[in-house]
């Protein structure tokens, strides 16, 4: 990474953190309920803000209109955003029926599907990650990464970099000891191997929708859950690193296969 993309990512860890240490102040002092959800809508923010605001150094040789064009000019590949879509569901769907196998429960009590409920799932999280974070990680960030490390490597690098950036979250997560540990750990290589499956989706559908309603997805899904989010993100975390391994198999085919067609045609 160049010095402006080292301080792009820099200041947008920065900014997170610091905003985050304000507003955990101000919650334990005013205590409404409304609070926490309107600051996670309002950080999440932060990377395309940042972006935005140094986005003449970042990029110079374009403009922000120019740039945000380009991230969604291509044309959607329905057939690869339902294959995933379908996928990133069912995985949902094991993890909480191996939560109530290992657990018990029944579904009704780790599942809030009313149609209100759902709505409002839906909407806040398409405000939250979606919205605020893409065009940072992925819009701006992916292809450097890509470039420099290759689309594995990269996504991986990618992943790493988004997951530490939510630290602060697992401190107020209300984990300790090794709860804490567990859940971090959890969450580092479940984000990371959602990370690999974005970045290989991007690539072979180039328009950041895809990497947006992937990110919706998988918070919607989440934010159906109303058991121990320990449990279930544990699960999540074997399912998706599964499924990243799945994916980079496929990305292999895919490239063996282009690969060949491109000799025959020089042929």
């Amino acid at each position: 990474m160049n010095k402006e993309v080292k301080k792009y990512v820099f200041y947008t860890y920065a900014t997170f953190w610091i905003l985050l240490v304000i507003a955990t102040i101000v919650m334990m002092k005013y205590k409404q309920p409304w609070l926490p959800k309107a600051g996670v809508i309002l950080f999440s923010q932060v990377p395309t803000v940042v972006l935005l605001i140094r986005f003449k150094k970042l990029c110079p040789e374009i403009t922000r209109k120019e740039f945000y064009r380009k991230l969604f000019k291509n044309k959607i590949n329905y057939r690869l955003l339902s294959a995933v879509t379908s996928i990133m569901m069912l995985l949902f769907f094991m993890a909480v029926a191996i939560v109530k196998f290992v657990y018990g429960g029944s579904f009704t009590d780790l599942l809030n599907l009313s149609i209100k409920s759902m709505a409002v799932s839906f909407i806040y999280n398409f405000l939250c990650g979606p919205i605020g974070e893409e065009s940072g990680w992925r819009g701006f960030l992916h292809p450097i990464m890509e470039k420099r490390y290759g689309i594995i490597k990269g996504s991986l690098l990618i992943g790493i970099i988004w997951a530490m950036w939510h630290f602060p979250l697992w401190l107020i997560s209300g984990y300790r000891g090794l709860n804490l540990l567990i859940y971090s750990i959890s969450f580092i290589v479940c984000v990371t191997a959602f990370a690999v499956i974005i970045g290989i989706c991007y690539k072979h559908n180039n328009n950041l929708f895809v990497t947006m309603w992937m990110h919706q997805i998988f918070n919607f899904s989440l934010g159906l859950y109303k058991g121990n989010l320990l449990y279930i993100f544990t699960i999540f975390t074997a399912l998706y690193v599964l499924a990243a391994i799945g994916f980079v198999v496929w990305e292999g085919k895919q490239h063996r296969m282009s690969h060949s067609r491109d000799r025959k045609s020089v042929v």
